[in-house]
């Protein structure tokens, strides 16, 4: 294979594997633009995903200088993959320290933080220049010299270190994540039925009885209004559903999207509708979070019972996403799936 393909071959693969959030998101929606924009939404910025090119690349670089050195027989063709995934990882960072700068003034966070993230500036913006200025060097040598591979191990060490203290900000700070506000465990209480619902439900439970389901009292709560989408679902209660989705809802399940409240409403939601009817549900595990008016909901929740004739004992997964609109929690975003 010439060179220049396998320089093709491995840049693919490279993009590919540091692109993963975007290319799965691509292939699970099937081409679904919304799907995929909607499915990396919950970025705060382009700096995580971009970091990640700058990190791979550089060091790709720096292995394939040293196998140069040390595999005479693709001297050649490695100092030339070398060479390439240096100058490839030098567009990238600068694209790192412009997402990064952004991110240093737009994201929240505390007086601990901040003197992180400027440590973390400081020793960002000496890297990438020495990322830049060693790929530019690295144009007029012809040659892979001891000081070369140095060089490269030296830049290497730098990434690293730089990206240590970006993961300070994310692991120890929170500094660029959706909080978790709270965890509830396998708590539940019992309806009359002996079927065993959590509490939150409960609660979204006794509204949809007292047909305010959406009573002013509680949309202030998301969690209410995520659990409310499941009460009326299983009641099938089409006017709440109606009231809880907002109209540009983005709602995935089983590799197929609805991009609009009226597309789901006219189409799989009856399905739905008629599936949790037959089921029981026992809440697992859940997280949530909030920022400003954005706030997500993970469930977990074992499901069983027969539908079609045919048994079903299965734990699904829930994620949604809510926007506070004009002072109500709509849900916008609605994924479902089956661990």
């Amino acid at each position: 294979m010439p060179a220049a393909k396998k320089i093709s071959s491995l840049t693919l693969v490279l993009l590919a594997i540091n692109f993963k959030p975007i290319t799965r998101a691509l292939f699970m929606y099937k081409g679904n633009i919304k799907g995929a924009i909607m499915a990396v939404a919950i970025l705060p910025n382009w700096h995580p995903l971009f970091v990640h090119f700058t990190v791979a690349l550089v060091t790709v670089s720096a292995i394939f200088f040293v196998l140069s050195k040390t595999v005479s027989s693709k001297s050649n063709a490695f100092e030339l993959v070398a060479k390439w995934t240096l100058w490839t990882g030098a567009g990238f960072t600068i694209l790192t320290v412009l997402a990064g700068m952004d991110a240093f003034g737009s994201v929240a966070h505390d007086s601990a933080g901040h003197s992180v993230m400027k440590t973390h500036r400081f020793w960002a913006l000496i890297t990438a220049s020495a990322i830049v200025i060693w790929a530019v060097w690295q144009v007029r040598t012809k040659t892979v010299s001891a000081p070369t591979i140095a060089g490269s191990l030296i830049l290497v060490g730098l990434v690293g270190f730089t990206g240590y203290l970006g993961s300070e900000l994310v692991y120890r700070h929170g500094i660029g994540v959706l909080p978790v506000s709270q965890k509830t465990g396998e708590g539940h209480q019992h309806k009359e039925d002996d079927r065993p619902i959590a509490a939150d439900q409960e609660r979204a439970v006794k509204g949809a009885e007292n047909n305010s389901l959406l009573d002013k009292e509680l949309s202030p709560d998301f969690v209410v209004v995520s659990d409310a989408l499941y009460v009326a679902l299983r009641s099938g209660d089409a006017a709440g559903v109606s009231k809880l989705l907002a109209d540009d809802v983005l709602i995935l399940e089983g590799g197929q999207a609805q991009t609009s409240k009226a597309e789901y409403m006219g189409g799989h939601m009856l399905l739905d509708m008629a599936f949790l009817k037959k089921m029981n549900s026992k809440q697992v595990s859940r997280e949530t979070g909030q920022t400003g008016d954005l706030a997500w909901v993970i469930t977990h929740t074992e499901v069983t019972g027969i539908y079609k004739g045919k048994p079903v004992d299965t734990t699904s997964r829930e994620f949604l996403q809510l926007r506070r609109i004009d002072g109500e929690w709509k849900i916008t975003l609605v994924q479902w799936g089956v661990n």
